[in-house]
């Protein structure tokens, strides 16, 4: 099973990095408003994408190439499924919802998926990440403020500091199976 397609709800960055937070750690001007809110989005993307992790609770959907075990969902922490659906070559969508069960991150077969001939494309829509983020993973807020203030005076996502891979590896980054 492949993960073809990954989207989300909007985010609200400034409920996630509030911007009381932005300004006691990067001190922008008020001319940089603009910029700093980009370089906010960009450093919430990248740790979501970094640690597989949704900073802010919202609605994903996932997609997958099929059926074939256990399907982990690309956003934790996982509150609920609340959709499951599958299409067959040339085929309707059918409704799943009752096929699985989460478990963790994970949704399980209840019994077994159904069979499918052919390809069948799977799609999953969950509710993940944290009420708050300040209190349930203050690591990955400030790992993003870190990552904020390194974008604002000239950084890359290719030299990202070492302390704040430091402050969400251990704990929070999902190791890649090759």
């Amino acid at each position: 099973m492949t993960l073809l397609r990954l989207s989300a709800a909007p985010i609200d960055g400034a409920s996630i990095i509030p911007n009381a937070l932005v300004d006691q750690h990067v001190k922008p001007t008020a001319a940089q408003a603009a910029l700093v809110d980009a370089l906010r989005l960009t450093a919430i993307a990248w740790v979501e994408n970094h640690t597989r992790h949704a900073l802010q609770r919202r609605i994903w959907t996932a997609t997958f190439d099929n059926f074939c075990g256990d399907l982990d969902l690309p956003r934790h922490p996982v509150r609920a499924v609340t959709g499951l659906r599958y299409a067959v070559e040339g085929g309707a969508w059918i409704d799943g919802a009752a096929l699985g069960r989460l478990a963790g991150n994970t949704l399980v077969p209840v019994a077994t998926w159904p069979t499918v001939t052919g390809r069948a494309i799977v799609e999953v829509t969950f509710e993940a990440g944290f009420d708050d983020l300040a209190t349930e993973a203050a690591p990955l807020q400030i790992a993003t403020l870190m990552l904020i203030l390194h974008l604002f005076v000239g950084g890359s996502l290719k030299d990202v500091p070492d302390t704040i891979g430091m402050l969400i590896d251990e704990t929070y980054r999902m190791p890649v199976m090759a």
